[in-house]
């Protein structure tokens, strides 16, 4: 029988773990902030329209078929711009003529975020809390004593 050694387990111990669980909420924090700070810059100085899908592109591998809806819409200048929305798999939760608000900015109208209080803070929201517990649960056992 032949045995091979690999040097592969990493060990942090358990103060270790505690340091890394209060790093990734820094990390997770930070990046709920900046996500936040995104979406209030687009929300205040975008330009919100209604857009109405004009088309779902159907895409098919071997397990999944996703689908990404397209929406056209018209800028204050006049300007006719079409956009494609997130991928989703399953099933669109759009069908061709629905109307959808939005909001671009005047600079780019090719960059849009859709008019919903989830499409909007629900990432955000949901990386800070997430880094706020884990930030707080490393904080916790680094100063509470061993037992």
């Amino acid at each position: 029988m032949v045995r091979v050694r690999t040097r592969t387990q990493v060990h942090l111990g358990r103060r270790g773990t505690i340091i890394l669980c209060a790093f990734l909420g820094v990390i997770l924090l930070l990046i709920g902030i900046s996500l936040m700070s995104k979406t209030i810059k687009m929300t205040n100085r975008g330009i919100t329209v209604e857009a109405q899908v004009s088309n779902i592109q159907v895409s098919r591998t071997s397990k999944t078929t996703s689908y990404t809806p397209e929406v056209k819409f018209k800028t204050l200048t006049g300007d006719t711009v079409s956009v494609s929305l997130n991928k989703y798999t399953g099933r669109s939760p759009y069908s061709v003529g629905d109307n959808v608000s939005i909001i671009y900015l005047q600079d780019d109208p090719k960059t849009i975020i859709l008019d919903s209080f989830f499409n909007k803070y629900g990432f955000p929201v949901i990386f800070i809390v997430v880094g706020i517990l884990c930030l707080f649960i490393g904080a916790v056992k680094i100063i509470s004593p061993k037992h």
